[in-house]
């Protein structure tokens, strides 16, 4: 019997993301064909901008899906754009997913919200190159500090994965539980992490988590990807 997950990908889709973006999109579809080589799950990308700069495009949704043709459409719609050219909305990303809620025990899958918390494991994969801002601006929650946020998805049981810049924002998230926080040396931050997440090690790390793959290295070294 296969282990079950719901993986989204949430991933900065500003403009700063540009120059290493492809190679983030690229190692995206490798994890993903992992992911559906070794377990049941779905998958999801999410991209996000900044609520301020961008207005009512700054976050792209999809639904969960399935199969690797659905899951590329989704990467591959993806476009870097926008954005604030400086801390971005992570803190809103992330509190928006924690907003989808799950279906309740028993019911079938629904493309929109989580499956329900026993049913299967919940991970968020974060990827960015930028830091995050203080607090939410979104109208429906402002102000929330990375504090509340975090509290949120723990509440959701998200295992949240961090591939982003080596960043004091980041270390205080990395406090949820269970959290991974891959933090990359700030030097060319979107080639670092592009390259970075083109390491299979890396990604099989994360679903080690669960038991399902056995990494084949104890961790990789962010610093080798300067």
């Amino acid at each position: 019997m296969q282990h079950k997950a719901d993986l989204v990908f949430l991933i900065d889709s500003t403009y700063s993301m540009s120059a290493g973006f492809d190679r983030v999109r690229e190692s995206i579809k490798r994890f993903w064909e992992e992911a559906i080589n070794s377990l049941d799950c779905r998958g999801r990308i999410v991209g996000f901008r900044d609520v301020e700069a961008d207005g009512v495009n700054w976050l792209i949704e999809n639904e969960f899906v399935s199969g690797m043709w659905d899951f590329y459409q989704q990467i591959d719609a993806l476009e870097p754009k926008g954005g604030s050219g400086g801390a971005e909305s992570q803190l809103d990303a992330l509190y928006s997913v924690c907003q989808w809620g799950c279906v309740a025990k028993g019911e079938m899958a629904d493309a929109k919200k989580w499956r329900y918390r026993s049913d299967a494991n919940r991970f968020v994969v974060l990827v960015t190159d930028s830091p995050c801002k203080d607090k939410t601006h979104l109208a429906a929650a402002p102000g929330l500090s990375w504090m509340d946020v975090a509290d949120m998805a723990m509440q959701e049981r998200l295992r949240l994965s961090i591939f982003a810049p080596e960043m004091d924002c980041y270390d205080d998230l990395s406090m949820i539980d269970k959290c991974e926080y891959m933090a990359i040396p700030w030097q060319a931050p979107v080639l670092s992490v592009a390259a970075y997440m083109s390491d299979k090690d890396c990604y099989r790390a994360i679903l080690s988590q669960a038991s399902w793959i056995k990494p084949t290295t104890a961790c990789c070294d962010p610093s080798d990807y300067l």
